[in-house]
């Protein structure tokens, strides 16, 4: 069996939505959570979480799920996905 991966891109303002995305709740969970358990059962089992806007509050959500590692881009409220 290959070992699966996944980036999940979480670092944004979400300024058109108004409120984080990620931390927004879906059926009773927030969305990263969410979206780490659809993973998971699809057989991903490693998972990197890239942070920034509310970078400590996902992290800290994170942090004791051994199947998932973030990592925080300082810059992403002057940067986008594709720029730095």
């Amino acid at each position: 069996m290959k070992n699966l991966g996944a980036i999940i891109v979480a670092a944004g303002m979400s300024s058109r939505m108004g409120e984080f995305k990620a931390l927004k709740e879906i059926m009773g969970q927030p969305v990263i959570k969410y979206m780490i358990e659809t993973f998971k059962r699809s057989g991903v089992s490693q998972i990197v979480v890239v942070t920034g806007n509310c970078g400590e509050q996902l992290e800290a959500l994170l942090q004791e799920d051994k199947m998932v590692q973030t990592v925080r881009n300082e810059n992403f409220a002057v940067s986008d996905m594709f720029t730095s």
